[in-house]
């Protein structure tokens, strides 16, 4: 049984891990800059957290509180952010667009 509770933890951290390594890789091909990828290291915190649960608590975690969810979501949380804020710019600038472009229809201005 305590195989299984070592099992059940590690998969658990590892689905967390890989789903926020797939937000960073999304946000270096949405903003074209390879910097982004230094996000990945917030994924160190969490696989330390890994190594002691693993170590020290045998796969079991505490009762009203996860340090692995909370450093889950301190990695994924600026990925998810920032993919937000370039949709809401692309957004804006396609909007911006549209009315230009009207207004150039509108009052027959020549480029």
């Amino acid at each position: 049984m305590e195989g299984l509770v070592l099992l059940n933890a590690l998969a658990t951290r590892l689905l967390f891990v890989l789903h926020s390594l797939v937000g960073v890789w999304r946000v270096t091909e949405v903003k074209k800059e390879p910097w982004y990828w230094l996000l990945a290291l917030l994924n160190l915190l969490l696989l330390l957290e890994t190594a002691l649960t693993l170590k020290f608590k045998r796969g079991r975690g505490y009762k009203w509180f996860s340090p692995a969810i909370f450093l889950y979501l301190i990695s994924i949380v600026p990925s998810l952010w920032l993919l937000e804020m370039h949709h809401e710019t692309q957004v804006c600038l396609l909007k911006s667009r549209k009315v230009e472009y009207s207004a150039i229809n509108y009052f027959h201005i020549k480029i």
